[in-house]
């Protein structure tokens, strides 16, 4: 399943490899009115990246391919928008740092409440900066 939306106000690229999970957080984003564009690999996601402004990017971390981490990294090398990186594993926060990744973690299964004040304080702080 692929979502796409015209335009790039509030767009956000949603990056799963998990069919179920891409249509259960695009409709939380389409619930909280932004436009969600899914892809179901890194190297799809990163395609993606190329041809559309996001304001935000949402990744699993463990994928076949390229892994969320990997993306987030050349999203980071290009000045792109801010990553949130979701993860099973409750050490990717440190794995992020460690790897050098500029990104928010987030365990899954993630909360709803909890993605949505992460995504707005995101989205705050970057329009501030």
């Amino acid at each position: 399943m692929e979502i796409i939306a015209e335009g790039s106000e509030g767009t956000i690229l949603l990056v799963d490899d998990d069919e179920d999970m891409l249509a259960v957080i695009a409709a939380h984003l389409r619930d909280w009115g932004f436009r969600p564009i899914t892809a179901a690999s890194g190297e799809d996601a990163f395609e993606k990246f190329g041809k559309q402004d996001f304001v935000l990017v949402i990744t699993d971390c463990m994928m076949p391919g390229m892994t969320g981490l990997e993306l987030a990294l050349l999203i980071a090398q290009l000045d792109g928008p801010p990553v949130i990186i979701e993860s099973g594993d409750s050490d990717i926060a440190d794995r992020v740092k460690a790897a050098g990744v500029h990104a928010t973690c987030l365990t899954k299964p993630v909360d709803p409440d909890v993605l949505r004040a992460t995504i707005d304080g995101m989205l705050h702080s970057s329009a501030i900066h």
